[in-house]
């Protein structure tokens, strides 16, 4: 008999950690291997010769990597007198590029880069259409803007937008935007980002943004249609007015707890009202300094502005503390114009008309010093009902058992004695027994003599 697994653990009880296997095709590694880590042995198991690899150069490789594997570097072998250090000479590098040269069927997906955060990159061979691929990983503040429950574009994105292709048209001028329509908004699932492109008409500054979810053939998705003109420096507008005598203070809890009560559920990025003051139609609010929102890169950024839309639930605070508000979602910009870019501190709102399915209103953002940055008119707002938080919720619970009928025995029938049958029965026929007497004394002695005569005729005949 072949001991081999004694074997193996014997050498291992030796200390032999390492094991070569002579063979012209070696087929026992395994085996050792197994028997080493049945004992908790760390070893190396290393073959002569191979199938189809049986040359010189396997038995030097193994022999070399035995030397390795036992701490001795063995290269007196090879070279049994000490050599002298010598300093290697400078290589004269070619510098030779071996990147292909792009050509005009390039896509060029290697070399995009994002002019804008929300714009992206313009498309090879279309110099009117630009795409962007868009998430919360990609910008972690889209995020924190959930309408009902999931996160949604905001539509003073689609604005930035819509200024980021007017700088790349208009590279001068004071860019403006009029007839923003917002036809569908774009919501984000949190698995997947979602292709955005678009696509300006240089013809006549019309332009669509579209989108639709990433590395998929779904059709494209029309969000928001607007046309981009070359602003007119030192165009007059007429400036809203500050409240005079404010008849209201809504401060950034109550403002925000308002929203959430509607179901607009704002996170860090989108809560940047630190208090507005209200007096009829009138609003004058106040962004806060530490709202967690880089502007760099951004003409005004969406976060900001959307505060401006946030407002106008302060014009309906009392009907939506008697439950009766609902949430207004834009759906129109008439007509915008940026003055300046950079980051606002304060803005006013002048709400022009209310009806029960929409609001128009009227913005004008303003940075530090005062000055207007930015001048929106004509924003129409759709009132959109949404799921609403339940403040109602029981926070606490108190279960009182208590003994009931089992739903069987409630829906079986039980069969009464037959005593109980019998009472019922005489009760029955008590009601009857006058009807009951006059049958057994007058109808029921007529009834026999009349049987009994038509009985005798019928036998005498």
């Amino acid at each position: 008999a072949v001991n081999f697994q004694d074997a193996v653990v014997g050498l291992a009880e030796y200390g032999c950690r390492i094991f070569v296997e002579i063979g012209p095709h070696a087929i026992l590694q395994r085996y050792v291997r197994d028997t080493l880590a049945a004992i908790d042995v760390k070893g190396r198991v290393l073959p002569t010769l191979r199938k189809n690899a049986d040359g010189m150069d396997r038995i030097v490789e193994t022999a070399m990597r035995v030397h390795l594997l036992a701490g001795t570097s063995g290269g007196d072998v090879f070279f049994p007198r000490p050599g002298k250090d010598i300093r290697l000479p400078n290589y004269t590098w070619q510098h030779e590029r071996y990147w292909y040269e792009s050509t005009s069927e390039s896509l060029g997906a290697i070399d995009r880069r994002r002019i804008h955060p929300l714009l992206g990159w313009p498309l090879p061979g279309q110099e009117t259409v630009w795409e962007n691929v868009l998430d919360s990983d990609v910008l972690p503040w889209l995020g924190d803007h959930k309408v009902g429950g999931v996160v949604v574009f905001p539509g003073t994105a689609y604005i930035e937008m819509g200024l980021a292709v007017a700088s790349q048209r208009f590279a001068t001028a004071e860019p403006t935007l009029e007839e923003l329509d917002i036809l569908t908004p774009m919501v984000f699932d949190g698995e997947h980002a979602r292709t955005m492109q678009l696509i300006l008409d240089p013809r006549d500054g019309g332009f669509q943004i579209r989108s639709r979810q990433r590395l998929s053939d779904d059709p494209w998705t029309l969000h928001a249609a607007g046309r981009v003109l070359e602003g007119v420096r030192n165009t007059r507008f007429s400036l809203l007015p500050a409240p005079s005598s404010p008849k209201s203070k809504i401060v950034c809890s109550t403002h925000y707890d308002m929203a959430a009560e509607l179901g607009l559920d704002y996170g860090p990025a989108f809560q940047g009202l630190d208090h507005s003051l209200v007096e009829g139609d009138l609003l004058e609010g106040v962004l806060r300094a530490d709202v967690p929102v880089d502007v760099d890169g951004y003409f005004v950024h969406p976060a900001q502005m959307d505060v401006c839309a946030q407002s106008l639930l302060d014009f309906f605070q009392d009907d939506i503390i008697a439950g009766n508000g609902t949430s207004l979602l834009p759906v129109k910009t008439g007509r915008l114009l940026l003055v300046r870019p950079g980051r606002a501190v304060a803005f006013r709102a002048h709400l022009r008309r209310r009806g029960v399915r929409s609001v128009l209103a009227d913005f004008d953002l303003l940075d530090a010093s005062g000055d207007v940055m930015v001048i929106m008119r004509d924003c129409r707002f759709r009132a959109a009902p949404l799921s609403r938080r339940d403040t109602s919720c029981i926070a606490s619970w108190r279960v009182v058992p208590s003994l009931r009928p089992h739903p069987d025995d409630v829906s079986s029938s039980v069969m009464p004695t037959a005593e109980t049958i019998v009472t019922w029965c005489r009760a029955a026929l008590e009601e009857v027994q006058p009807q009951r007497q006059a049958w057994f004394e007058e109808a029921l002695p007529l009834l026999e003599a009349l049987v009994l005569a038509m009985a005798c005729e019928g036998v005498e005949r």
